[in-house]
C-alpha cells in the first residue's frame, strides 16, 4: 500500500510517499513493512527566488538473503540539496552532489525491523 501526501504551502511546499507492505494470514492481511518513507521533498523559499530545497528518493529491492523465511529488503536511498539565491538581480541554482546510502531491513518473524531514519 502506497500513500502520499503534499502541503499546500506556497512558502514551505512539502509531499511524502508512505509504502507499507502486508502479507496474507489466512483470511486477514497482516502488516509487515509499516510506513517506510519512500519519497520526500521539502523546502522553504521566499516566493521570489532564494530558498533551499531537499528531495529524497528511495527504492526497495529484494536481497538474495532471508530472515526468519523472508526475503531481505535493500533500499538505497537518494537525497538531493538545491539552493537558490539571487546574485546580480539573477536567480541562481546551485544544487549539491546527492548523497546515497544503504539499508537492509531484516525480518524479524513479526514484521521488518527499520531505522528511524527511513520513517
Amino acid at each position: 500500500l502506497r500513500a502520499g501526501h503534499s502541503g499546500s504551502s506556497r512558502v514551505n511546499p512539502s509531499g511524502e510517499s508512505k509504502l507499507s507492505l502486508f502479507v496474507e494470514q489466512g483470511s486477514r492481511l497482516r502488516r509487515v513493512l509499516a510506513d517506510l518513507v519512500v519519497s520526500r521533498s521539502q523546502g522553504e523559499w521566499d516566493t521570489n527566488c532564494a530558498g533551499n530545497f531537499t528531495a529524497t528518493e528511495r527504492t526497495v529491492a529484494i536481497a538474495s538473503t532471508h530472515s526468519n523465511g523472508f526475503a531481505d529488503l535493500v533500499v538505497t536511498s537518494t537525497t538531493t540539496e538545491n539552493e537558490s539565491k539571487l546574485v546580480d538581480g539573477e536567480c541562481r541554482e546551485t544544487a549539491r552532489p546527492p548523497s546515497v546510502s544503504q539499508a537492509t531491513l531484516r525480518f524479524d518473524a513479526r514484521s521488518y525491523v527499520m531505522p528511524n531514519e527511513l520513517r
